[in-house]
């Protein structure tokens, strides 16, 4: 488990508006991302689990408010299935997250948590 002075800084760019950032539930981290997860941003998504890396059970991405995401980011986002024994999933998957896992027909990529079993 990480302790509350363990969480990671919010992380912010100076690309269009984005952020990632960690909540704690239990050995549960939550990373919540917002606005536009792209190639100028995904090395962020990794450098984010890298802090968590081994500390916790199991990772879910919340992406209620990622606005845009491109190939870069859906790759920034695979990348942490690969993390060692670390279960991953996806709650409150965004319209343009579902779109793109669409186009490259990839939908049963992502574990995807349904809104209604982890709550709003």
């Amino acid at each position: 488990m990480v302790a509350e002075d363990d969480r990671a800084p919010e992380i912010k760019t100076d690309s269009p508006p984005f952020t990632v950032s960690v909540r704690l539930e239990g050995d549960l981290a939550i990373s919540v991302v917002c606005g536009e997860l792209d190639m100028a941003t995904a090395p962020l998504i990794r450098q984010n689990l890298e802090l968590f890396r081994g500390r916790f059970r199991a990772l879910a991405f919340d992406l209620v408010d990622l606005t845009f995401l491109d190939a870069a980011g859906l790759s920034g986002l695979r990348f942490s299935f690969r993390v060692d024994g670390t279960g991953v999933s996806i709650r409150h998957p965004s319209r343009p997250f579902t779109r793109i896992l669409e186009i490259v027909e990839m939908e049963g990529l992502f574990d995807l948590a349904p809104l209604e079993v982890i709550g709003a």
